[in-house]
């Protein structure tokens, strides 16, 4: 999920990686088999030997130890992914214990992002507390309630984007600041995409009776002095969610230009959740069109300036209403614009100019919004299937070549992965049987392949795509210009028994060849630019780290 290569990690390696760990002494656990030994010395790490797999952090206990520790003493609670900074520090994203940590230079684990005193951090519109509220200023990373993040980018500047899966929202951490504030997301759902920029001064509202509103333009195209571009039917007692506030009723709507006056109407009503522009009038008052001069009067006059569609401007997005469903992933492209997976919602989506433009807006790129496999085709008539449930696991992944610009999706449900050209008009399956999971067809055709739930994905020093192919238990390498596909760390299709609560990493094949080393679920890789690979190994609870081979 990491989407850039930022810096060398100094080698921080000590001479033993950690101390040994014993087996559960749980009664109904069976022995384990008289050949594996759970009081294996850890090996002594050699990242001068290329393709030896080793442990960087974690013991492989589920926990935390609070602050300061060495991280190779460190515990962690399903690890999904890392990104290494620019003076060489490395941040992990530790998903079950809802925080970002940081792995300085001198060795030691802290946490940076997260409220390490909160139990379950909750995925409403906003905090519990109102004095941590992130949605109104940047407050102090370590009050925040960030619920399973999943991916960390950066920013021009040095600010970085963390992707809030369970939170439902991305956020914006400052660390020379040390602060941290919501700067894309509301509500849990999805509440449309733009279709045209409208400031307020152009948005009057008429009609305002038995709470139906017609929603109009006040200057439209092709000459129109007037155009209904909506309406909308609700209740007093409803405002996405909230109540009537003294006396005035507050409703929204999608802002949909329709390109001709008898085309159509958009109709919502107060179930759609589709708040986008905020429109306010008295119950029963009825008022011929509101000329643009008299717009504010009806629009309300407190709504941040800049709003537009689903958009509004960058810090923050949130007040526009823009709707995340358990998003997975986010990047910045090369075209400047910002592109998030989302992954409840099957939609690839994109605000555009995201550091530039005031008036941004979000809109889909790719997807329909229904989960399934259609073939590949055109990006909005392409179906994805990223998990989708009440409790759903994480699904999805993401990155963004910064050359050519295509986007590379792991469809994880689909167990392949998608070349999605925004300027072709393309969706293309590069690797993977199409709803076919299993372990056939390695080093060979990429295309002959299966894979078993993609998840992460990075673009190696190599040039390969790599894959977190999170139920084989491997890591794949796609080879982007020949089409072909290797397995490089991970035995694929197995991974370690439940004999121990938390094995050695001798039993795990530290210190052996990466392909004969065990993996437990893998849901991120990354790369430091000396050419590490780095491996979240998830529910062994470690960061797995090699040399990359360099072949002939």
């Amino acid at each position: 999920m990491t989407h850039r290569i930022e810096a060398v990690l100094p080698l921080l390696f000590a001479l033993a990686l950690g101390s040994a760990v014993g087996c559960g002494d749980d009664a109904t656990t069976p022995p384990p088999p008289p050949d594996i030994d759970c009081e294996l010395a850890d090996p002594v790490a050699d990242l001068g030997t290329p393709g030896i797999l080793y442990t960087f952090a974690g013991t492989g206990a589920n926990g935390w130890l609070r602050q300061n520790n060495d991280r190779l003493d460190a515990r962690f609670s399903q690890p999904v992914d890392m990104l290494f900074r620019s003076d060489g520090q490395a941040y992990i994203l530790d998903w079950n214990n809802h925080m970002v940590r940081l792995v300085g230079l001198d060795g030691k684990l802290n946490t940076v992002v997260g409220n390490p005193d909160v139990p379950f951090p909750g995925d409403g519109p906003k905090p519990r507390y109102p004095e941590l509220d992130d949605f109104e200023a940047p407050v102090d990373p370590l009050k925040c309630y960030l619920n399973h993040p999943t991916e960390m980018a950066p920013l021009p500047g040095g600010d970085y984007l963390i992707t809030c899966w369970h939170n439902h929202k991305i956020r914006r951490y400052d660390p020379v600041s040390n602060t941290e504030q919501v700067i894309i997301g509301s509500t849990i759902g999805y509440g449309g995409d733009a279709r045209v920029n409208l400031d307020w001064d152009e948005i009057v509202v008429a009609d305002a009776e038995n709470y139906h509103y017609r929603v109009y333009r006040a200057t439209a195209p092709g000459g129109y002095p007037e155009q209904e571009i909506a309406r909308v039917y609700g209740s007093s007692e409803y405002v996405d969610g909230g109540v009537a506030l003294g006396g005035e009723y507050y409703y929204a709507v999608t802002a949909v230009l329709l390109e001709n006056p008898g085309d159509p109407l958009p109709i919502f009503s107060e179930s759609d959740y589709s708040a986008e522009i905020f429109i306010r009038a008295e119950p029963g008052a009825t008022a011929a069109v509101t000329p643009p001069t008299a717009a504010l009067d009806k629009i309300a006059p407190d709504a941040p300036t800049g709003l537009s569609g689903t958009g509004g401007g960058p810090f923050p997005y949130h007040d526009s209403k823009v709707h995340l469903k358990q998003p997975t992933d986010s990047s910045l492209g090369p075209d400047g614009h910002l592109y998030i997976l989302d992954q409840q919602n099957q939609r690839i989506r994109r605000v555009r100019d995201f550091m530039t433009d005031p008036d941004g807006i979000i809109e889909t790129v790719a997807g329909t919004g229904t989960f399934g496999y259609n073939g590949d085709g055109a990006p909005l008539e392409t179906r994805f299937h990223f998990e989708a449930s009440t409790n759903p696991q994480v699904s999805g992944g993401m990155v963004i070549h910064q050359v050519t610009g295509i986007i590379f999706i792991a469809d994880t449900l689909n167990h392949i992965v998608r070349a999605v050209d925004l300027v072709a008009g393309s969706v293309t399956t590069i690797a993977g049987i199409p709803e076919s999971p299993g372990t056939a067809g390695d080093n060979g055709p990429a295309l002959s392949a299966q894979l078993h739930s993609p998840l992460d994905l990075e673009i190696g020093p190599d040039g390969r795509l790599y894959v977190a192919d999170e139920y084989n238990n491997a890591v794949r390498a796609i080879d982007l210009a020949t089409g072909m596909l290797e397995t490089v760390a991970g035995t694929l299709g197995q991974t370690s028994g439940a004999d121990c609560f938390y094995p050695p990493s001798a039993l795990i094949g530290d210190g052996k060849p990466a392909t004969q080393a065990l993996l437990n679920h893998p849901r991120g890789v990354a790369f430091d630019l000396d050419g590490r690979l780095y491996i979240t190994d998830t529910f062994h609870n470690r960061i797995r780290v090699m040399t990359l081979e360099v072949g002939p």
